[in-house]
C-alpha cells in the first residue's frame, strides 16, 4: 500500500475509493485500489481529479476519470514528467502548494512554484 499522506480533508474519499466507491478495473482485485494513487484539485472544495497506478514491469498507466478506467500503454517514468512538464500551465493552479492533494499534485504545484519564480527572476533582471 502506498505511504503518501493525503491531507484530512481529502484522505476519507481516498479511503472510500479504495473501499468500493471506485472499483479496480477489469481483470484486477481489489488489491490494485491498495496500490492506486489519488489526485485532488486547488481550491476550497479539493475536487478530485484523477486516480493513477503505474505497473512499471509492464510500463503500463491505469488511469481512472469520469467513471472508467483507461489502460495507457508502453509507457515509462520519463513520458509522464516529460507529458506533465508540457501541459504544465493548462494543469489546475495550485499556488504555492499542493500538499496532501496527492503525488502528481505536490509535484505540479512544485513546477508551477518554480516556473512563477524564474519568470519572476527574468522580468527583474530585464527590469535592469
Amino acid at each position: 500500500m502506498s505511504d503518501y499522506q493525503y491531507a484530512p480533508e481529502v484522505a476519507f474519499l481516498v479511503e472510500e475509493a479504495r473501499n468500493g466507491t471506485i472499483a479496480p478495473p477489469p481483470g484486477e482485485g481489489r488489491h490494485f485500489m491498495d496500490y492506486t494513487h489519488f489526485e485532488f484539485g486547488p481550491g476550497p472544495d479539493h475536487p478530485f481529479l484523477f486516480a493513477w497506478c503505474y505497473l512499471r514491469p509492464d510500463r503500463e498507466l491505469y488511469v481512472y476519470q469520469k467513471g472508467r478506467w483507461l489502460v495507457l500503454k508502453e509507457v515509462s517514468v520519463r513520458d509522464i514528467g516529460l507529458s506533465l512538464a508540457r501541459h504544465l500551465e493548462d494543469l489546475p493552479q495550485y499556488g504555492e502548494s499542493g500538499e496532501g492533494l496527492g503525488i502528481m499534485a505536490e509535484t505540479i504545484a512544485e513546477a508551477q512554484r518554480r516556473l512563477r519564480r524564474a519568470r519572476a527572476d527574468a522580468g527583474a533582471q530585464s527590469v535592469h
